[in-house]
Protein backbone atom coordinates (compact mmCIF):
# COMPACT_ATOMS: atom_id res chain seq x y z
CA UNK A 1 0.00 0.00 0.00
CA UNK A 2 2.66 2.27 0.24
CA UNK A 3 3.19 5.05 -2.35
CA UNK A 4 -0.38 4.22 -3.83
CA UNK A 5 -3.19 6.81 -4.08
CA UNK A 6 -6.71 6.55 -3.00
CA UNK A 7 -9.42 8.56 -3.92
CA UNK A 8 -11.43 8.25 -1.01
CA UNK A 9 -11.41 6.44 2.75
CA UNK A 10 -13.96 3.83 1.78
CA UNK A 11 -11.75 2.70 -1.18
CA UNK A 12 -8.68 2.61 1.51
CA UNK A 13 -10.73 0.72 3.94
CA UNK A 14 -11.92 -1.83 1.18
CA UNK A 15 -8.25 -2.06 0.34
CA UNK A 16 -6.62 -2.69 4.31
CA UNK A 17 -9.44 -5.30 4.82
CA UNK A 18 -8.59 -7.48 1.43
CA UNK A 19 -5.03 -7.45 2.82
CA UNK A 20 -5.60 -8.44 6.10
CA UNK A 21 -7.68 -11.41 5.05
CA UNK A 22 -4.74 -12.66 2.77
CA UNK A 23 -2.46 -12.70 5.13
CA UNK A 24 -5.08 -14.46 7.42
CA UNK A 25 -5.06 -17.26 4.84
CA UNK A 26 -1.34 -17.39 4.72
CA UNK A 27 -1.12 -17.92 8.28
CA UNK A 28 -3.52 -20.82 8.34
CA UNK A 29 -2.12 -22.54 5.39
CA UNK A 30 1.65 -22.48 7.25
CA UNK A 31 0.59 -23.72 10.38
CA UNK A 32 -1.06 -26.68 8.87
CA UNK A 33 2.32 -27.94 7.74
CA UNK A 34 4.95 -27.90 10.56
CA UNK A 35 4.97 -27.49 13.88
CA UNK A 36 3.28 -29.06 17.07
CA UNK A 37 0.23 -30.71 15.80
CA UNK A 38 -2.93 -29.43 18.17
CA UNK A 39 -5.76 -31.31 18.71
CA UNK A 40 -8.21 -28.91 17.10
CA UNK A 41 -7.32 -30.05 13.34
CA UNK A 42 -4.86 -29.71 10.95
CA UNK A 43 -5.16 -28.39 7.10
CA UNK A 44 -1.60 -30.41 6.22
CA UNK A 45 -3.68 -33.54 6.59
CA UNK A 46 -1.57 -35.64 8.93
CA UNK A 47 -2.18 -37.55 11.96
CA UNK A 48 -3.16 -35.60 14.86
CA UNK A 49 -1.49 -35.97 18.03
CA UNK A 50 -2.53 -34.80 21.52
CA UNK A 51 0.05 -34.15 24.00
CA UNK A 52 -2.75 -33.46 26.64
CA UNK A 53 -1.66 -31.26 29.21
CA UNK A 54 1.83 -32.22 30.76
CA UNK A 55 2.28 -34.07 33.87
CA UNK A 56 3.52 -32.16 37.27
CA UNK A 57 6.30 -34.36 38.66
CA UNK A 58 5.44 -35.67 42.30
CA UNK A 59 7.61 -34.34 44.52
CA UNK A 60 10.19 -36.95 46.29
CA UNK A 61 9.88 -36.84 49.96
CA UNK A 62 13.16 -36.16 52.13
CA UNK A 63 13.81 -38.33 55.04
CA UNK A 64 14.33 -36.39 58.05
CA UNK A 65 18.63 -37.26 58.80
CA UNK A 66 18.26 -39.54 62.07
CA UNK A 67 19.99 -38.33 64.84
CA UNK A 68 23.14 -39.96 66.02
CA UNK A 69 23.07 -42.59 68.24
CA UNK A 70 24.08 -41.58 71.86
CA UNK A 71 27.04 -43.45 73.40
CA UNK A 72 26.30 -46.27 75.58
CA UNK A 73 29.22 -44.79 77.93
CA UNK A 74 30.82 -41.57 78.58
CA UNK A 75 34.42 -42.27 78.88
CA UNK A 76 35.55 -42.61 75.49
CA UNK A 77 37.17 -39.81 75.04
CA UNK A 78 40.16 -40.68 73.05
CA UNK A 79 39.19 -44.25 71.48
CA UNK A 80 37.02 -42.63 68.98
CA UNK A 81 38.13 -45.33 66.65
CA UNK A 82 36.25 -48.08 68.92
CA UNK A 83 33.02 -45.60 69.98
CA UNK A 84 31.27 -47.99 67.32
CA UNK A 85 31.95 -50.89 67.94
CA UNK A 86 31.52 -50.53 72.24
CA UNK A 87 28.09 -49.49 71.17
CA UNK A 88 27.30 -52.38 68.94
CA UNK A 89 28.96 -54.70 71.29
CA UNK A 90 26.74 -53.15 74.30
CA UNK A 91 23.88 -53.32 72.12
CA UNK A 92 23.88 -56.68 71.35
CA UNK A 93 24.75 -57.88 75.78
CA UNK A 94 28.74 -58.45 74.51
CA UNK A 95 30.37 -56.13 76.82
CA UNK A 96 28.83 -54.36 79.47
CA UNK A 97 30.28 -50.96 81.77
CA UNK A 98 32.39 -51.66 84.55
CA UNK A 99 30.79 -49.07 86.59
CA UNK A 100 27.43 -46.54 85.40
CA UNK A 101 28.31 -45.30 82.22
CA UNK A 102 32.00 -45.95 82.61
CA UNK A 103 33.43 -48.57 79.75
CA UNK A 104 36.82 -48.11 81.01
CA UNK A 105 38.37 -48.45 77.61
CA UNK A 106 41.76 -48.40 78.88
CA UNK A 107 41.62 -51.83 81.31
CA UNK A 108 43.31 -54.80 80.23
CA UNK A 109 41.27 -58.12 78.99
CA UNK A 110 41.77 -60.97 80.40
CA UNK A 111 41.36 -64.29 78.52
CA UNK A 112 38.18 -65.36 80.49
CA UNK A 113 36.76 -61.79 79.58
CA UNK A 114 37.75 -62.16 76.22
CA UNK A 115 36.36 -65.73 75.48
CA UNK A 116 33.24 -64.67 76.70
CA UNK A 117 33.09 -61.78 74.65
CA UNK A 118 33.77 -64.32 71.56
CA UNK A 119 31.06 -66.54 72.38
CA UNK A 120 28.10 -63.92 72.96
CA UNK A 121 29.52 -61.80 69.48
CA UNK A 122 29.27 -65.21 67.67
CA UNK A 123 26.30 -66.93 69.44
CA UNK A 124 28.36 -70.13 70.34
CA UNK A 125 27.40 -73.50 71.93
CA UNK A 126 28.13 -76.99 72.29
CA UNK A 127 26.57 -78.08 75.55
CA UNK A 128 29.96 -79.85 76.27
CA UNK A 129 30.74 -78.94 79.89
CA UNK A 130 33.56 -80.90 81.28
CA UNK A 131 37.26 -78.98 81.32
CA UNK A 132 40.65 -80.26 81.78
CA UNK A 133 41.86 -76.99 83.76
CA UNK A 134 42.08 -77.01 87.59
CA UNK A 135 41.91 -73.18 87.64
CA UNK A 136 37.76 -72.85 86.14
CA UNK A 137 35.89 -73.91 89.18
CA UNK A 138 32.40 -74.77 88.86
CA UNK A 139 31.18 -72.00 90.43
CA UNK A 140 33.49 -69.52 87.94
CA UNK A 141 31.02 -66.94 86.07
CA UNK A 142 33.64 -68.08 83.33
CA UNK A 143 33.11 -71.78 82.97
CA UNK A 144 30.30 -72.14 80.43
CA UNK A 145 32.08 -69.54 78.39
CA UNK A 146 35.34 -71.34 78.57
CA UNK A 147 33.73 -74.81 77.97
CA UNK A 148 32.02 -73.03 75.00
CA UNK A 149 35.49 -72.21 73.13
CA UNK A 150 37.27 -75.05 74.46
CA UNK A 151 34.91 -77.76 72.97
CA UNK A 152 34.45 -75.53 69.81
CA UNK A 153 38.14 -75.50 69.54
CA UNK A 154 38.64 -71.48 69.80
CA UNK A 155 41.14 -71.81 73.03
CA UNK A 156 43.13 -73.92 74.82
CA UNK A 157 44.76 -74.00 77.92
CA UNK A 158 48.76 -72.01 79.00
CA UNK A 159 49.23 -75.87 79.91
CA UNK A 160 47.28 -79.00 79.48
CA UNK A 161 45.76 -78.68 83.19
CA UNK A 162 46.03 -74.82 83.51
CA UNK A 163 43.52 -72.09 81.78
CA UNK A 164 44.95 -69.02 83.02
CA UNK A 165 41.29 -67.24 82.88
CA UNK A 166 42.59 -63.91 85.25
CA UNK A 167 45.73 -63.67 82.93
CA UNK A 168 46.13 -60.29 80.64
CA UNK A 169 44.83 -61.31 76.96
CA UNK A 170 47.50 -60.46 74.50
CA UNK A 171 47.60 -59.30 70.97
CA UNK A 172 48.94 -62.43 69.33
CA UNK A 173 46.08 -64.56 72.02
CA UNK A 174 43.43 -62.28 71.06
CA UNK A 175 44.43 -62.92 67.11
CA UNK A 176 44.48 -66.76 67.30
CA UNK A 177 41.22 -67.12 69.12
CA UNK A 178 39.42 -64.69 66.60
CA UNK A 179 41.07 -66.65 63.83
CA UNK A 180 39.92 -69.97 65.14
CA UNK A 181 36.30 -68.24 65.88
CA UNK A 182 36.40 -67.00 61.85
CA UNK A 183 36.95 -70.92 61.21
CA UNK A 184 34.14 -72.47 63.17
CA UNK A 185 31.86 -69.75 61.79
CA UNK A 186 32.86 -70.91 57.98
CA UNK A 187 34.46 -67.19 57.62
CA UNK A 188 36.83 -67.17 54.71
CA UNK A 189 40.36 -65.72 55.52
CA UNK A 190 42.22 -66.98 53.07
CA UNK A 191 44.42 -64.23 52.21
CA UNK A 192 47.88 -63.66 54.35
CA UNK A 193 49.73 -60.53 54.89
CA UNK A 194 52.95 -60.03 56.86
CA UNK A 195 53.09 -55.95 56.98
CA UNK A 196 54.57 -55.62 60.39
CA UNK A 197 58.10 -54.97 61.11
CA UNK A 198 58.22 -57.36 63.82
CA UNK A 199 56.73 -60.15 62.73
CA UNK A 200 59.25 -62.33 64.08
CA UNK A 201 58.08 -61.97 67.52
CA UNK A 202 54.97 -62.94 66.64
CA UNK A 203 54.69 -66.91 68.65
CA UNK A 204 54.86 -70.04 66.10
CA UNK A 205 50.81 -70.52 67.16
CA UNK A 206 50.12 -67.51 66.40
CA UNK A 207 51.58 -66.64 63.00
CA UNK A 208 48.99 -67.76 60.83
CA UNK A 209 46.60 -65.68 63.15
CA UNK A 210 48.02 -62.95 62.57
CA UNK A 211 49.08 -62.97 59.15
CA UNK A 212 45.40 -63.84 57.85
CA UNK A 213 43.25 -61.36 60.21
CA UNK A 214 46.12 -58.28 58.83
CA UNK A 215 45.15 -59.26 54.98
CA UNK A 216 41.24 -59.05 55.91
CA UNK A 217 41.90 -56.03 57.96
CA UNK A 218 40.57 -56.88 61.30
CA UNK A 219 44.03 -56.29 62.68
CA UNK A 220 46.29 -53.37 62.50
CA UNK A 221 49.53 -52.38 63.61
CA UNK A 222 50.82 -49.53 65.18
CA UNK A 223 52.48 -46.19 63.53
CA UNK A 224 55.58 -47.82 63.68
CA UNK A 225 55.16 -50.48 61.17
CA UNK A 226 54.70 -52.96 64.49
CA UNK A 227 52.01 -54.95 65.61
CA UNK A 228 53.22 -55.36 69.19
CA UNK A 229 52.14 -59.24 69.70
CA UNK A 230 53.85 -59.48 72.92
CA UNK A 231 51.45 -56.38 74.75
CA UNK A 232 48.11 -56.25 76.50
CA UNK A 233 45.26 -56.11 74.60
CA UNK A 234 42.66 -53.10 76.18
CA UNK A 235 39.28 -53.42 76.23
CA UNK A 236 39.02 -50.75 73.34
CA UNK A 237 41.27 -53.13 71.33
CA UNK A 238 39.14 -56.21 71.94
CA UNK A 239 35.57 -54.54 71.24
CA UNK A 240 37.17 -53.52 68.19
CA UNK A 241 38.83 -56.75 67.04
CA UNK A 242 35.58 -58.79 67.61
CA UNK A 243 33.59 -55.90 65.78
CA UNK A 244 35.81 -56.11 62.97
CA UNK A 245 35.49 -59.69 62.52
CA UNK A 246 31.32 -59.79 62.96
CA UNK A 247 31.29 -57.29 59.83
CA UNK A 248 33.23 -59.78 58.09
CA UNK A 249 31.46 -62.31 58.82
CA UNK A 250 28.04 -60.63 58.27
CA UNK A 251 29.05 -59.53 54.78
CA UNK A 252 29.44 -63.45 54.02
CA UNK A 253 25.97 -64.42 55.36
Amino acid sequence: MTGKQFSDFTELKTKFDALVTQAKKEENSQSGSGGRPSSGGSSGGGTIVDFGPSATPKPVPTSSPKPSEAPAFDDMQGYDWAQEAVNALYKKGVVKGQAEGKYVPQNLVTRAEFVKMLVLAFDLNTGEKELPFEDVGENDWFRDYVAIAYHSGIVSGTDKTVFSPQEPLTREMAAAMLYKTAQRKGTSLDERSEPFADMNLVSGYAYDAVAALSAAGILSGYEDGTVRPQDFCDRAQAAQLVYQLMGIEGDEK
